[in-house]
């Protein structure tokens, strides 16, 4: 049993040493990379829209706690290795139902800034869509830079057929 546990143990701490490896690959100095953070157990709850660049943990956990809200018991944020990366999360505040979606469509640094390209997409007329709100958002890590970051928004509508 010992055994099996000790093999899952080494296991499991290969696979997040060879992600962090993957992550550092992903930011190579040839092109301005990002990763997409998989969405979160607990969406924003905001009315209005939306940007935000986290810049440390402390600034993480504090809009982590936030999204949270009044639920018991609240889970710690997690970790990012702010001293090389930082956050950038946003959305386009509630919606009355389902099929809305932020989406990063790219990246793109250039001399005086870095350009974020977010696609704000709704459904369509005859799309069929959950019942009650939503509040979808996107948050991407990327390498710090002390340059402003600019949104560039494309809205886009789903077509369902009637």
């Amino acid at each position: 049993m010992k055994f099996l546990f000790w093999k899952y143990y080494v296991s499991v701490m290969l696979m997040a040493i060879i992600s962090v490896a993957h992550a550092d690959e992903m930011f190579s100095d040839e092109a301005f990379s990002y990763i997409v953070i998989k969405k979160l157990v607990y969406s924003p709850p905001n009315q209005t829209p939306w940007g935000a660049v986290i810049n440390t943990q402390e600034e993480w956990g504090q809009l982590f706690g936030s999204w949270q809200g009044d639920f018991a018991p609240q889970e710690p944020a997690p970790r990012f290795y702010f001293e090389q990366y930082q956050l950038v999360t946003g959305g386009f505040g509630a919606k009355p139902s389902g099929g809305y979606s932020v989406v990063v469509d790219r990246v793109d640094e250039l001399g005086d800034a870095i350009y974020v390209s977010v696609l704000d997409i709704s459904p369509g007329s005859g799309c069929s869509v959950s019942w009650g709100f939503t509040s979808p958002y996107a948050t991407i890590l990327i390498k710090k830079s002390t340059k402003p970051i600019k949104f560039s928004i494309t809205k886009l509508v789903t077509e369902c057929a009637s």
